[in-house]
């Protein structure tokens, strides 16, 4: 959550991802007379979260573009989509044709040897 010293006057930027490798987030403001949040929401795609792969951390910029702000608190929530397609399974079928196949090959060479 972002404090807010100049009554919701400040603008932010955030980035998660390493600079220049297709960072995800987005910039705003906290101005609560508008309806806005000092809460900052974003959801991390998988091109992210492959940051996280390679060291365990993932990092977050975060500048002001005007005025001044500071961050009160910071939390990481992690969720998953349950119901997301699980990879697919080869049928039985398919797997005896290649089968059937290799066999084939394999027939046709030890005959010509």
């Amino acid at each position: 959550m972002f404090s807010d010293p100049n009554d919701g006057q400040e603008k932010y930027t955030v980035l998660i991802g390493m600079s220049g490798a297709d960072p995800v987030g987005g910039s705003g403001n906290n101005q609560i007379n508008n309806g806005n949040s000092p809460n900052v929401f974003f959801e991390l795609n998988m091109a992210s979260l492959d940051y996280l792969k390679l060291d365990g951390k993932i990092n977050a910029l975060v500048t002001a573009t005007a005025g001044e702000f500071f961050i009160d608190s910071a939390v990481l929530n992690v969720s998953t989509n349950k119901d997301a397609p699980a990879a697919g399974v080869p049928e039985p079928a398919s797997l005896a044709l290649l089968g059937m196949g290799l066999l084939g090959f394999g027939a046709v060479r030890r005959r010509r040897s």
